[in-house]
């Protein structure tokens, strides 16, 4: 079960039934895809997993797609999950690249870099980069979320994504920050999952059933196994 990594290479998800499922974590430097349909835990499983990295003293890079900066701040204050002081010492920053995409007015702050539109890719991926540069010299361990990829898909086309994320991948393996880049379920065609799934290092699936919320790793590489679907709740 992925034991010959010790626990120390393992980066905890936040859900700790999944983390003990998985030998202790996902593995440091991976890239994982979390796909499940549009109306699920997905955004509360990301919002965890950054605040599990806080918690423990890691830097964290989150891109939104498609909701404001504010907004995503605004959601970790609803579920309890103070960033306060990860905003003050600069270990959580927010890439936006909705607002200016629709036209909003913004307010520049410290913790908040604006993209010029979700199809400016390249200036995204500069914004990227020295970040992690400014992280590395700081010697903080990064979790990068992207939330979504979804909406990246319906602006630009699945190439031009393609040859971005695979860019962006090595990036982040690089620099073994660990990347959960969120996907919904059925909103693209069939051949869109595929390509992520081949791109990415490992896949964690959600699913709704009986008003609850389920997930398990679909193994890929370093976690060669699946697991069994778990019943999702925040610990």
């Amino acid at each position: 079960m992925g034991e010959e990594l010790g626990r120390n290479d393992r980066v905890a998800t936040g859900f700790s039934s999944l983390d003990e499922a998985i030998g202790g974590g996902l593995p440091r430097g991976f890239n994982v895809l979390l796909v499940g349909p549009p109306i699920s835990s997905k955004e509360i499983f990301s919002k965890k997993f950054t605040y599990t990295g806080i918690l423990q003293g890691d830097a964290c890079i989150f891109t939104t797609t498609n909701r404001t900066a504010e907004e995503q701040e605004r959601e970790f204050s609803e579920l309890n999950m103070s960033i306060d002081e990860a905003k003050r010492d600069g270990r959580i920053v927010f890439i936006d690249m909705f607002s200016r995409t629709i036209g909003l007015e913004t307010e520049e702050l410290p913790y908040i870099r604006r993209a010029s539109s979700i199809m400016d890719l390249s200036g995204y991926n500069v914004i990227v980069r020295d970040l992690l540069k400014e992280f590395w010299m700081r010697h903080k361990p990064v979790r990068f979320v992207f939330d979504t990829l979804t909406t990246l898909f319906t602006y630009n086309k699945p190439e031009t994504v393609s040859r971005f994320l695979h860019a962006l991948f090595g990036r982040l393996r690089a620099s073994r920050s660990n990347g959960l880049f969120l996907f919904d379920k059925e909103t693209h065609p069939q051949e869109v999952e595929h390509l992520l799934i081949t791109l990415v290092d490992g896949v964690l699936e959600m699913k709704k059933e009986g008003g609850g919320d389920y997930i398990r790793y679909l193994g890929r590489r370093g976690v060669s196994f699946t697991t069994d679907w778990l019943k999702y709740q925040m610990d």
